[in-house]
């Protein structure tokens, strides 16, 4: 099984890339995995919580979440989140500030993900929900995990199933799917 996440609506961005991102992939199948697609409200109080259950009640092979980047142009794997949480979430809640002491990563090789999706490496992953994902979520679930920011427009679903293939077949050429 494979957990792909997005964001419902926020702010300014009612229809949001990552959630029909999320649902056009749910059902699919992977390399003999089956892919759930979840969405996450725009809230602080979701996350890592809502991730974490999902995760132990489906022991995934694979996390990733998705989240759109407004005014970027390319599709980003994230390589670093930062320790910090600010902006109002859609329930008025603001974010906590500081969410530790040191900044995180992705527990999957962000760079075979992003080469298989022909995306950057970013290491920006901001200050809102999306960092706190990335931030939060890898060092909570029992599979490798990674957060992929998607610019205002949607990633076309065989994009990122195919990315996902390439990640399941890593492991015969040497285990690039944990750094």
């Amino acid at each position: 099984m494979i957990l792909v996440t997005g964001f419902g609506p926020f702010q300014d961005v009612q229809a949001n890339p990552s959630e029909s991102l999320a649902r056009a992939v749910h059902g699919r199948v992977v390399a003999g995995h089956r892919v759930v697609g979840a969405v996450l409200p725009v809230a602080w109080d979701a996350i890592p919580w809502r991730v974490e259950a999902w995760a132990l009640r489906l022991r995934p092979a694979l996390v990733v979440g998705t989240g759109v980047a407004r005014g970027r142009s390319r599709v980003a794997v994230e390589t670093c989140a930062r320790p910090v949480a600010t902006g109002r979430d859609v329930r008025g809640v603001e974010g906590r500030g500081a969410l530790g002491d040191a900044s995180r990563g992705p527990t999957l090789d962000a760079a075979t993900l992003a080469t298989a999706l022909g995306a950057d490496l970013s290491d920006d992953a901001g200050t809102y929900l999306c960092n706190a994902w990335l931030f939060e979520v890898p060092p909570r679930v029992r599979a490798p995990a990674a957060f992929v920011h998607l610019p205002d427009q949607d990633l076309p679903p065989e994009r990122l199933l195919a990315a996902l293939g390439v990640l399941l077949r890593a492991p015969d050429e040497g285990d690039p799917i944990s750094r």
